[in-house]
């Protein structure tokens, strides 16, 4: 039996389709009463008050964007943290405090859902969304304003795959900040996009770390893969930066692609905006008459062709990976392994046969060591350890780093 929709709304706004869920709240496509346009709502449900006063901050930042007015930064229409959201089931009406924005439609993902699901730009695409987001960059630093947390995933594209700059959570006014700071409570954002002196909490410009991770971002937009993990002396990659070992590190990243994949003007304006010296790092305007910033752009109908190609690419990678995975929950229920014996295991990096059952916590602590010594990443997922496994160092490798440690390398398993 079809299972019908609830009927969803917020004020006088209609809900219709999600366009993406988060760590605070969802995103939803929506209809104002009375009004045929469309627009995105940004919605966090407010569980008491503690949460409220916590999301009002985020709200007062996020409010920075109703005095943004420029094409390459989504726009926000409204925001309201008193209103009441309604969802219709079995006659009933559920009714639920929520704090929410009114945003412009974009379409559904980010740039870095392109790039990852259909590879990585040519340098004369890669050219024109560098250009727009270095002028939607350039705009709100103009007004006194930092992003903090440009990223490829903070990167949407509207209707016509023109570049929306979003997620202004981090932001802040320059006059609050300081144009050069030292504050540990200013050290926000994304890390593998910070500054190595953000990073390690050193003094710091707000508006040359935006440009830090504008860089970052346009490598990714060419390469698809990062610069580096993590812009620190011991990542093997930003480590020869710091060193000025430019011709090093760059026979590093082409070892990783085919022979001519990208120009040395790329190359050159990539090095300097992640110069480990933000003396050396290039301003806005600096960037804007680099010779590789100042080369030849696409058309509007080049880009929509290609981006429309390149979203028929991204659908079919998007259902072989759920078809991939639908085959392994299958042939995981077929085979009924582990079934047979339930219980915590540790498995060594590689077998399938679990070694040992774990009882207690205190022996998963024994076995990777003191938690003191450790930062690990933790994952959860359903799927088969070894197949995650597989793809984990399989990434490692396509971007040449290789950490996963035949001894160290775990996978707990919980059934």
């Amino acid at each position: 039996m079809e299972t019908i929709e609830p009927t969803r709304k917020i004020d006088d706004y209609i809900l219709g389709p999600a366009l993406g869920k988060g760590f605070l709240g969802h995103v939803r496509v929506a209809n104002k009463i009375g009004d045929t346009k469309k627009y995105a709502i940004k919605y966090i449900k407010l569980k008491n008050q503690n949460a409220k006063a916590a999301l009002l901050q985020t709200l007062r930042q996020e409010c920075l964007l109703k005095k943004f007015n420029h094409p390459n930064i989504l726009h926000i229409y409204s925001a309201n943290a008193n209103g009441v959201y309604e969802k219709m089931r079995n006659n009933e009406i559920e009714r639920t405090s929520v704090l929410y924005l009114v945003l412009q439609l974009a379409r559904t993902g980010d740039l870095f859902d392109f790039i990852t699901c259909s590879g990585g730009l040519s340098e004369r695409i890669a050219r024109l969304y560098f250009n727009q987001i270095l002028a939607a960059v350039e705009y709100i630093h103009s007004i006194g304003v930092a992003h903090r947390d440009i990223k490829p995933e903070n990167v949407l594209l509207d209707q016509n795959y023109n570049a929306l700059i979003t997620d202004f959570g981090f932001s802040k006014n320059l006059s609050e900040l300081g144009f050069i700071t030292s504050n540990p409570v200013n050290r926000v954002g994304t890390e593998r996009c910070m500054s190595p002196e953000l990073f390690a909490n050193k003094p710091h410009s707000p508006t040359k770390d935006d440009l830090f991770a504008l860089g970052y971002l346009l490598f990714m937009l060419v390469a698809r893969h990062p610069p580096f993990l993590l812009p620190t002396s011991t990542n093997e990659h930003y480590k020869l930066l710091m060193e000025n070992r430019i011709k090093d590190y760059w026979s590093s990243i082409d070892a990783l692609h085919p022979p001519f994949w990208c120009s040395d003007e790329f190359k050159h304006l990539v090095t300097i905006m992640l110069s480990a010296d933000m003396t050396i790092r290039p301003s806005i305007s600096e960037i804007k008459a680099h010779p590789w910033t100042s080369g030849e752009l696409p058309t509007t109908t080049e880009v929509i062709t290609e981006f429309e190609r390149r979203q028929l690419l991204a659908i079919e990678y998007q259902k072989k990976e759920a078809q991939q995975r639908k085959l392994k929950k299958q042939k995981q229920k077929e085979s009924g392994a582990n079934k047979s014996n339930p219980g915590n295991y540790l498995l060594n990096r590689g077998e399938k046969k679990p070694i040992e059952r774990i009882v207690e916590p205190k022996k998963i602590i024994k076995k990777l060591g003191n938690p003191k010594d450790h930062k690990p990443t933790i994952l959860m997922s359903q799927e088969d350890p070894n197949d995650i496994e597989a793809v984990l160092s399989s990434y490692f490798v396509t971007i040449g780093e290789t950490i996963v440690s035949e001894i160290d390398y775990k996978v707990l398993i919980l059934y």
